[in-house]
């Protein structure tokens, strides 16, 4: 019993490959479709949320929240500077003191 020729092996081969392309090709139209159609149940299901949706008093609403956050920010930076600046009087306070009380002893 004699082997294929090479020819034959490559016909054989090449009848394979056009099969697998194809079943690949079918592979890839139904991941398209269930892909499509999961889209279209997503939009079906925003449809509703996107046509009460009022962009331009959403975009209002951001601008106050931006005010908000900066003036919050502003806020904390002011007071961190005012914490430090009662700390450098406190601290001066009770050096004066120290000194005050170091006078009085050194003229008794």
């Amino acid at each position: 019993m004699a082997g294929k020729s090479p020819t034959e092996a490559v016909r054989d081969l090449q009848i394979e490959l056009n099969k697998l392309i194809s079943h690949v090709d079918g592979i890839k139209d139904e991941i398209r479709r269930a892909s499509l159609l999961e889209i279209r149940e997503r939009l079906t299901k925003l449809e509703p949320t996107l046509e009460t949706l009022d962009i331009p008093a959403v975009l209002v609403q951001l601008g106050v929240l931006q005010e908000q956050i900066a003036e919050l920010k502003k806020w904390r930076d002011e007071s961190a500077r005012r914490v430090f600046q009662v700390g450098l009087l406190f601290g001066g306070s009770l050096l004066t003191l120290g000194i005050q009380l170091a006078v009085l002893f050194l003229k008794k």
